[in-house]
């Protein structure tokens, strides 16, 4: 970032690839993250084979989206 981009246009162009430095730099930006935590959190837990493997789902039930899947709980 302090040299603006341009040793990745050099590399771009070694590579035959069409980017100039402010794409490349926008392409550097954080990705939109929430803000916020939940106010609603919906808990699901499910077989993936019955007396065998259990899974847990975390959902953010007024946005609609799965918010985490913990993996451990192998137990009934």
């Amino acid at each position: 970032m302090e040299l603006g981009g341009r040793p990745a246009v050099r590399l771009c162009r070694r590579l035959r690839l069409a980017a100039g430095r402010t794409r490349l730099l926008r392409l550097l930006t954080a990705p939109p993250f929430q803000s916020r935590a939940p106010r609603v959190l919906g808990v699901d837990e499910f077989a993936f084979r019955k007396g065998c493997t259990y899974g847990t789902v975390l959902v953010d039930v007024e946005a609609g989206r799965v918010v985490g899947a913990p993996v451990d709980n192998d137990e009934p």
